[in-house]
């Protein structure tokens, strides 16, 4: 078959190999995962979702969107997931360039040198070097002229011996020329022939080799990159939104640490009236001694706590300070009282979390990755067709390099199956198939960690709902708890023990009621995290 005839089949090769390998080839599908029960005891059919929210309009508070704003413009680890992104787009570029032919240039020199006789030839040609031996004075080696055979110049005809340099026509140690020696043939075309010297070969090329993706290996492997840079940006909005609920949960745990030192400040102020109200009662004989002492142990002991809520409140602003990618400093904030109600708790449907949580997206695309390269793990057990073709200048001398004859090219077409290689191509398609059961079943648990966020969202802000509702029946019995005891303690009808029983429960209730309102904020954030609200 002629050359020209191996190029006219070529085509149709390529097409029935690229049949054949439409079958190696699975198309991908988003996996099945449960989606129904994934809210307890929520069963709703309403698609209006607190995710489809964008968070400005969550979080109203004025202070809270300016550091929000500036957590994503600053926040370190959402600049890490930008370069993510880039390294993964390097890949997919990479990916893509590997359908382009590769093309690459070399210039060279070479120089050779051999103890007799050097024969360099230019493409096409062929060189043989002789070299002559010279055993007990007689010398054996190969001399020509004009074709003849020449008795003598260190060689030998019958048996005789030539003594000393060499006879006429022929030369010791060889001569340049074509013809036949006797003991030793050379054979020389287009060929220098340097003696006890050196020659110079010079080449300048250019080389290209092109890979048919017959069986859809670089078509698998550039899917696997494109869904590689889909699990990185959707790594970024998972970075994104647990960014944006970082810095509420914790703006509004530092709203309430300033709630509390304030009630805790005032209880002390209150303390220390009351202790002046015990001294007047002793002198009245109302009162004992140790009823005194009492109130002002009363007094140290709510003061004693305000130097652990000032070191709470330093340490929330300086973590606040690291997400918002500054320097450790005060941080400019709202009241508790001051924020707005929180809005209605719409979930949606548990099947909106598959396009709505990033972290859902990101398994997913982490699953879609490994499953291409489990398709392109299977190419390689198919035969590779490649082209590769050469061509340049070649010769002795600089001069010759840029001759017409020192023109050369070759192009070739080849075909490698695989047959052993130490098993790398089965093994690269167990690994690539684990990878891929591994990575379904971390899709599938992400979507039950979803599931398990939204409800134990739910459920905090109900509990803290009910609790604030039954804080405000308690708070209001032990104000009047205080008052009834201290008039009753200025009468003479009560002694200071259940006067320090009421104001030490009124003092844990106003703190806890502060607590009841920080869990329905932070329940409110982690339910629009947990529905993947935050990156719209």
């Amino acid at each position: 078959m002629t050359i020209n005839n191996l190029f006219r089949l070529a085509p149709a090769l390529l097409l029935l190999a690229a049949a054949s390998g439409c079958g190696i080839l699975h198309p991908y599908g988003r996996p099945e995962t449960a989606t129904s029960g994934l809210y307890r005891d929520v069963a709703t059919a309403d698609t209006t979702t607190l995710a489809s929210r964008p968070w400005q309009q969550l979080f109203t508070d004025p202070l809270l969107q300016k550091l929000i704003a500036e957590g994503l413009a600053n926040n370190r680890n959402l600049q890490v997931a930008d370069a993510r992104i880039a390294q993964a787009q390097a890949l997919l570029a990479q990916s893509r360039a590997a359908f382009l032919p590769s093309l690459s240039g070399r210039a060279t020199t070479t120089l050779s040198r051999t103890g007799g006789a050097f024969v360099s030839t230019g493409v096409g040609g062929s060189s043989t070097t002789t070299t002559g031996t010279t055993t007990g004075g007689t010398t054996t080696g190969g001399g020509t002229t004009g074709g003849g055979t020449i008795p003598g110049g260190g060689g030998t005809t019958g048996g005789g011996t030539i003594p000393g340099g060499g006879t006429t026509g022929g030369t010791t140690g060889g001569t340049t020329g074509t013809g036949t020696t006797t003991g030793g043939t050379t054979t020389t075309d287009q060929s220098t022939i340097v003696t006890g010297g050196a020659a110079h070969q010079y080449l300048l090329g250019l080389s290209s080799s092109w890979e048919a993706d017959v069986w859809g290996k670089l078509r698998s492997t550039k899917r696997a990159y494109v869904a590689a840079v889909r699990q990185s940006e959707a790594y970024r909005r998972v970075v994104q939104t647990q960014l944006i609920a970082d810095i509420a949960d914790n703006y509004y745990a530092l709203l309430a640490l300033d709630a509390q030192l304030a009630i805790t400040q005032q209880t002390v102020q209150n303390r220390i009236k009351d202790v002046e109200v015990m001294k007047l009662l002793l002198e009245g004989d109302v009162v004992t001694g140790a009823a005194v002492v009492q109130s002002e142990a009363q007094r140290y002991a709510a003061e004693v706590t305000i130097p652990d809520l000032q070191r709470s409140i330093r340490q929330a602003e300086n973590l606040l300070a690291t997400l918002l990618g500054r320097t450790p400093g005060p941080i400019e904030r709202g009241t508790l009282a001051g924020q707005e109600p929180a809005p209605p708790l719409l979930t949606g449907v548990p099947s909106q979390l598959l396009r709505n949580r990033p972290d859902v997206q990101q398994a997913e695309f982490t699953f879609e990755s490994a499953f291409e390269q489990t398709n392109a793990a299977r190419a390689y057990f198919y035969p590779s067709f490649t082209v590769t073709a050469n061509g340049g200048l070649t010769g002795t001398t600089i001069e010759k390099l840029f001759s017409p004859t020192a023109v050369f090219a070759s192009i070739v077409g080849g075909l490698a199956q695989p047959i052993f290689n130490q098993g790398i191509n089965r093994l690269r398609l167990a690994r690539s198939q684990a990878l891929q059961q591994e990575y379904l079943y971390t899709y599938q648990q992400t979507m039950f960690t979803a599931g398990q966020e939204v409800s134990n969202a739910l459920f905090s802000y109900q509990s803290a709902t009910d609790k604030a509702r039954i804080r405000a029946q308690q708070l209001d019995a032990l104000n009047k708890a205080v008052d009834y005891t201290h008039e009753l303690l200025r009468a003479g009808f009560a002694n200071y023990t259940e006067v320090l029983t009421a104001q030490q429960s009124l003092l844990q209730a106003q703190l806890n009621g502060v607590n009841d309102q920080l869990q329905q904020r932070q329940a409110v954030t982690d339910l629009y995290h947990a529905l993947g609200g935050g990156w719209r």
